[in-house]
């Protein structure tokens, strides 16, 4: 955790706040006009074919892990073009964090298909 934080302090440090900023709110800008319409088809398709719903509701789970790594890329390619010839280790503190986050939307996931989609058809 420790070398974790002094990664992204020596990301800072290079390329400054603003422009770490700039690569994650434009990769968040492309990324979820990418992903926005597969989200409001695979919620669409949820509501109206709800006998599904836990298949659904596993495509939905993988869209957003997919989304995630998305948003890393884009991030990641981001900061590589302010930067070419940049020394601090950005691409593995992105992996890092694309890995956690999409281990957490894996967990959300399933619990979400085998704790709260029985209780809620119940």
């Amino acid at each position: 955790m420790k070398q974790w934080i002094l990664m992204w302090k020596n990301v800072y440090q290079e390329f400054g706040f603003k422009a770490v900023l700039d690569a994650f709110l434009g990769a968040l800008v492309f990324s979820f006009l990418v992903m926005g319409p597969i989200y409001v088809i695979l919620v669409e398709i949820m509501i109206v074919l709800f006998y599904k719903v836990i298949t659904l509701a596993l495509l939905l789970t993988i869209a957003v892990m997919f989304h995630n790594v998305l948003l890393h890329h884009l991030m990641r390619q981001s900061l590589q073009l302010k930067r070419p010839e940049a020394q601090s280790p950005y691409r593995k503190v992105l992996w890092i964090d694309m890995a956690i986050l999409s281990g957490v939307f894996l967990v959300v996931g399933v619990l979400v298909v085998l704790v709260w989609i029985p209780m809620w058809i119940v």
